[in-house]
């Protein structure tokens, strides 16, 4: 995948801070609003499917964990088990007001699933943020699904790495899944 230019739709009113922007920008990075942060953005598929061990470590669930309220979350951990292994503990909802926890705890890492079936870019974007919210802290990682979009592999891509770019602390990974089709992008700043 190349390159996606993004600066020109962030800051359509500030064409010198754009040219800025595009002259500082290298082959694997994106401009950023109106802070001109550049995040860098590599396509580590190749990575994952290299380094994946179908089906091997542990999947386990949390003590107290809701398994009837979250069918979704169980079957995408189930598919990263058998899609690339590795040690998954689903976690359980924190019980106090106004703290989230993360969908996963994945080789070590954090993990939050969103399922999207919009196109729209506002609510993917705020889905993306909710899910940075939830892996705050802690470089983690992020599962978005687009099974029930009407948008192609190529524009989920496209939409969630331009919101992604926006939000990037430290770094993240982000599988971006469409069916049985999916690619893996680490995002850093």
């Amino acid at each position: 995948m190349g390159v996606l230019s993004l600066s020109k739709q962030l800051m359509p009113n500030n064409t010198e801070k754009v040219n800025e922007c595009e002259r500082k920008r290298t082959s694997n990075t994106l401009c950023q609003g109106k802070e001109y942060i550049v995040a860098q953005i590599a396509d580590v598929t190749e990575e994952y499917k290299n380094n994946a061990k179908p089906g091997t470590g542990i999947l386990a669930f949390q003590d107290g964990y809701a398994r009837g309220a979250h069918a979704d979350e169980i079957a995408t951990a189930w598919w990263l088990h058998a899609t690339f292994g590795g040690d998954l503990t689903l976690l359980t909802e924190s019980t106090r007001q106004g703290v989230k926890t993360a969908d996963y705890l994945w080789n070590h890492r954090l993990w939050e699933r969103k399922g999207i079936s919009s196109s729209k870019f506002d609510t993917i974007n705020k889905r993306v943020r909710k899910a940075y919210m939830q892996i705050v802290g802690d470089d983690g990682g992020i599962v978005l699904e687009f099974t029930d979009s009407k948008l192609t592999l190529e524009q989920a891509i496209k939409i969630s790495l331009q919101s992604a770019s926006r939000r990037s602390r430290g770094f993240a990974d982000i599988i971006i899944k469409k069916g049985s089709a999916y690619r893996v992008f680490r995002v850093k700043k």
